[in-house]
Formats: C-alpha cells, sequence, structure tokens
C-alpha cells in the first residue's frame, strides 16, 4: 500500500550528517525582553522548579532556578509563544582549585521578542552557542563560571510548550591528586521546551519528527494588535537587571 508523503515524512525519522551542519552563536541582548511584547499573559501560579547539584571537590551546592512567568500570543500555530527564565547560582560553593563551568540547556532555536536571542547580561554571559539539533552551550563571564561567584540569570522565548526536564552542568578542572584536565557532567532537574531529544547513530544525528513541527513566524505585534485579554507585561523586571 502506497504512504503519502506526509505520512512518510511523519513517520520516518530524519538522518542528517552531523558534519554537514554548523554551530550558531546566539545574540546576548542585555535589554529588557518585555518591549516588544507590549502585551502577554502572566500566570498567577507560574510553573517554577529548583534544581541543586554538587561537584567533585567542591564544597557546598549550587542550583539551577527555572520558572515559566507569561507567555504571548502568536497568532498562529502554536498560539502561543513561552517565557523561559533561568538562574544558575554557585554563590554558596567554594573550592580550592579552580573549575570552569558552562550549562548545556536543550532548548532548540530562541523565538520570539528577537530571533536566536538570549536575554542577559553580556557582561555576566560570554557566549549562547546553539548546535545544530538544539543544544545551547553557555558560557559565563571570562570564559568560566568559578564557585563562589554570583549567581547569573538569563531568559529565552520558545513556541514548544514546557515541561518538567533536566539542563547539564558541565565542569572543567585539573584533578589535584593527577594534574589531569577532567569534565564533569551533573544532569540538574529544570523546566525545558517540550522539543524532541537527539539520538545518536553512529556518524549520524537522529532527530525525530523533525522539521514538521512548525516554521518560525514573526509574531511581535503592537498593542493595538494583541487582545485586550493580554496583560500588560510593563512592569514586570528583568530577571538579569537586579
Amino acid at each position: 500500500m502506497k504512504k503519502s508523503i506526509p505520512h512518510l515524512l511523519l513517520s520516518l525519522s530524519l538522518l542528517v550528517p552531523a558534519c554537514a551542519l554548523a554551530d550558531t552563536a546566539l545574540t546576548i541582548n542585555g535589554s529588557s525582553p518585555y518591549g516588544c511584547l507590549q502585551n502577554a499573559f502572566i500566570y498567577p501560579t507560574p510553573q517554577q522548579t529548583t534544581g541543586t547539584f554538587t561537584l567533585p571537590g567542591v564544597s557546598g551546592s549550587g542550583s539551577i532556578h527555572s520558572a515559566i512567568p507569561a507567555s504571548a500570543p502568536t497568532f498562529g500555530y502554536p498560539p502561543t509563544a513561552y517565557i523561559f527564565n533561568y538562574t544558575i547560582d554557585m554563590s554558596g560553593m567554594s573550592a580550592p582549585n579552580s573549575h570552569c563551568v558552562k550549562l548545556l540547556i536543550h532548548f532548540g532555536s530562541p523565538q520570539g521578542c528577537g530571533y536566536n536571542t538570549v536575554w542577559g547580561s553580556p557582561s555576566a554571559i560570554q557566549s549562547a552557542t546553539l548546535a545544530p539539533f538544539g543544544d545551547i552551550t553557555f558560557v559565563f563571564n571570562s570564559g568560566c563560571l568559578n564557585p563562589g561567584q554570583p549567581s547569573v540569570g538569563f531568559l529565552m522565548f520558545s513556541e514548544a510548550a514546557p515541561k518538567k526536564g533536566s539542563v547539564t552542568v558541565i565542569d572543567n578542572y585539573v584533578d589535584p591528586a593527577t594534574g589531569s584536565n577532567i569534565e564533569a557532567r551533573v544532569t540538574v532537574p529544570a523546566l525545558v521546551p517540550d522539543i524532541p531529544p537527539i539520538r545518536q547513530s553512529g556518524s549520524y544525528q537522529v532527530l525525530r519528527m523533525f522539521p514538521l513541527r512548525y516554521s518560525r513566524r514573526t509574531w511581535m505585534l503592537g498593542p493595538t494588535q494583541l487582545s485586550p485579554i493580554f496583560l500588560s507585561v510593563a512592569g514586570m523586571n528583568s530577571p538579569f537587571n537586579s
């Protein structure tokens, strides 16, 4: 029995050679992310979770706080873009040796109030790099976030609904006993967009149900184009402006 092309595309995995795609450097924008929204729906009880973690050779514990404080209309499918607010806090940790910490989030392309944009302080976030299949790696400060440094907050938008998942804390340090360079990866519970996972298959990466999820649209509309049922977010504080 013959299958239609859409049915085949939906039922088969898409195999893409990993070497054929390049990483994308995301824009770090230190201005308020709420200016282009004008109106949004602020959740009376926002979804939020805090996951804690420890690192080898480091005293104390760190945390990842994630929250979905609001959403905004897209006037298309899906009907909503969600605001994802993250804070990594290592201020209560200390270590006798240097530890270089980065953060990895399987987020996909941030969309809404700027395409491929991370809303955070450029002085606290050195770079955010989007890998071809949705992983974003955050590099902090002068290249590392060290135990004892102040917390770092940032915000991104996604058209995918939030789910309970996890992020990865990447810790690079020198083992004082052997002098070897070691990379430790710690999984921390967090709210993340509900996007397809990455599957490895030899020299190929497999992304299920991609790319038929939906295409990008421009949804940042002026206040006269938005429904009056959405509340103004003009008074909301930016998560990275303290």
